[in-house]
């Protein structure tokens, strides 16, 4: 069997995010946020091996929130996928407001 040892930060999922949002017109949208939260839930690993791997694998302060948090779901795997989506829609709200503070910037 074989393992995932990559490793995962805000920034990894940060550059993620950056790359899933090509093709969407986040500075013209009238509703951005709801397309932040279409790629969070994209980015959310599927299978449970690649949740877990996800999570074991994450490197930050938001570590043990993952893992213990409680939160929605019927089982413990569902309450990690609801946090590590959390987590990856946290970092894109954060994506959102850096191109937005560029966009006015830029103007």
């Amino acid at each position: 069997m074989e393992t995932n040892n990559t490793v995962t930060t805000r920034q990894s999922i940060k550059l993620d995010f950056l790359d899933n949002l090509e093709g969407y017109d986040l500075k013209d949208s009238k509703y951005p946020e709801d397309i932040i939260n279409e790629v969070a839930d994209g980015l959310v690993p599927i299978y449970n091996t690649d949740l877990i791997d996800f999570a074991s694998n994450y490197q930050g302060e938001e570590f043990w929130l993952m893992w213990l948090e409680e939160s929605l779901g019927d089982s413990p795997l569902d309450m990690l996928r609801y946090n590590v989506y959390q987590l990856i829609q946290m970092v894109g709200m954060e994506v959102l407001e850096e191109l937005q503070a560029e966009w006015v910037e830029g103007k």
